[in-house]
């Protein structure tokens, strides 16, 4: 296991009373802050190894999980202790059940989730704070729906509520801005649309209350990976107080972009753009975890090899947040390469393995990669700690035998096994993420019997929608605790790649 499990016994007093535990069991993934492993703490007790949590309520949760029966989950909880001198707090999500009379206690350490998290926060809120202080607000144009979005500050500086409807929206907008400055903007606008330039123009507002705002728009256009403008998007600066707002408007701006950039490159990593197969039909879903980054370390992908050879793809990094996404993609690319050289799903996951060792150590992953033959229905596959396909047939489904896999960056000189398969005519491959099949409290076979029974009422008229339904009807139509990604296949051999 990636986590750390350990399975302490309780040390009672004369009278039965529960004073200490003993460390019995290590698994070897468990590095403490000091850097001790099974070799030090195993036969210690846990307050001589851990002197700190002495009197501590997660202490005195571990007692009352041997007295009562009752497990703990107990979700990024601090733990404190001196290293050097220096106090310490690290971060864990704990889970601890009674066994015998003591304890399995399984924990991961959330401190650089939590870190980065708390990271984007402030960098979020300072964000708020810079546009709120230098009134600059954010539009975006929607080049397909020829729709505008305002942030609040952009609001803010008309003295419009941002709960108006779209209509009055409209109309207040219009009340506020003179035609001719209305037009030029409008025209400078779909323009960007068309020839990607960016601008800088005056705007001029006549508030609500009377006065007259004084404003510089900066506009310009986003493409996607083929080129293609899907958006223009820029800011409003009022400059009507100070010019000393001339500075925070391009300081603002270069930031805002790179964001921008750097969330349009990890969502297009996220969900790429599936290739057109006449041999295949293709569907495919990401749903994130109800976190605040919106973005996750799960991911899929598809993309053709040769005449008759298809590589799909699905993959979960360790942990959520922008550091996951980023990791994630290093690794989806660094797949493709791997593909694109020639080598099979076990050869191209040992060399990820290597990769992830090398480049970013510390970093877990689990991946399924396999190489569908077009013209036999032949899958070959590997896996790396991964759960095993699913394969739909009528009304019948399941699970292809997986076989052993070690997850990416666990060991150094990982091997892979790989195993193959024919797929029926009209048959449908199924990969997925564990957030799709794991419930908080349940061991994974639940969640493996839950998901063969679910597929069977998924009906859709068009296949691109499978996934989508499927997920919807695996999750109870709620957010799932962490990322989903599915990617499903109809097969139909004896097409050729388009």
């Amino acid at each position: 296991m990636l986590d750390s499990v350990a399975i302490d016994l309780a040390i009672r007093d004369d009278e039965g009373r529960l004073v200490d535990f003993e460390i019995a069991y290590l698994n070897p993934v468990a590095i403490d802050l000091l850097g001790r492993g099974s070799e030090e703490l195993v036969g210690r007790r846990m307050l001589e190894a851990y002197p700190t949590m002495a009197g501590t309520d997660l202490f005195e949760a571990y007692c009352s999980v041997v007295e009562t029966g009752e497990p703990i989950a107990l979700d990024a909880h601090p733990f404190h202790t001196v290293i050097d001198g220096e106090a310490v707090t690290a971060w864990y999500h704990v889970r601890a059940a009674r066994l015998g009379d003591g304890l399995v206690i399984v924990t991961r350490d959330v401190t650089a989730e939590r870190d980065a998290t708390d990271a984007l926060q402030d960098a979020v809120r300072q964000l708020e704070a810079a546009q709120a202080l230098a009134h600059i607000g954010i539009w975006n144009y929607d080049v397909a729906t020829e729709t505008y979005s305002w942030s609040d500050e952009l609001f803010r500086i008309f003295a419009m509520d941002p709960d108006i409807s779209r209509e009055d929206h409209t109309r207040a907008y219009r009340d506020a801005v003179a035609p001719e400055d209305r037009s030029a903007l409008t025209a400078r606008i779909r323009q960007a649309a068309v020839d990607g330039r960016s601008f800088l123009v005056d705007h001029t507002l006549h508030l609500p209350s009377g006065e007259t705002a004084h404003t510089v728009v900066h506009g310009e256009a986003v493409r996607d990976a083929d080129g293609t403008i899907v958006r223009v998007w820029g800011t409003m600066q009022d400059v009507t107080e100070s010019t000393r707002t001339e500075y925070a408007l391009e300081a603002a701006s270069t930031e805002l972009a790179r964001e921008h950039a750097t969330i349009d490159a990890l969502q297009r990593a996220i969900v790429p753009e599936l290739p057109q197969l006449d041999a295949l039909e293709i569907g495919a879903c990401y749903v994130p975890a109800g976190t605040e980054t919106r973005v996750g370390g799960d991911w899929y992908d598809v993309f053709v090899l040769g005449d008759d050879l298809v590589g799909v793809v699905v993959g979960d990094v360790a942990g959520h947040g922008l550091p996951s996404a980023a990791l994630m993609a290093q690794l989806r690319n660094g797949l493709r390469a791997y593909a694109a050289s020639g080598l099979g799903p076990a050869e191209t996951l040992s060399s990820l393995n290597g990769f992830i060792r090398t480049f970013a150590p510390g970093g877990y992953a689990t991946c399924l990669y396999g190489i569908y033959e077009t013209t036999t229905g032949r899958l070959r596959w590997s896996h790396a700690g991964h759960l095993p396909p699913m394969v739909v047939e009528g009304s019948a489904a399941s699970l292809l035998p997986n076989g052993m896999g070690t997850p990416l960056g666990a060991v150094r000189d990982a091997t892979f096994e790989e195993r193959e398969v024919v797929l029926a005519p009209g048959s449908t491959l199924v990969l997925y993420t564990d957030g799709l099949i794991e419930r908080r409290g349940e061991v994974i076979d639940l969640g493996f019997d839950r998901l063969l029974l679910t597929v069977r009422d998924v009906v859709v008229d068009r296949f691109e929608d499978f996934c989508d339904v499927l997920s919807s009807l695996a999750l109870e139509g709620g957010a799932p605790a962490d990322d989903v990604c599915v990617l499903a296949l109809r097969c139909q051999p004896g097409g050729a790649p388009t």
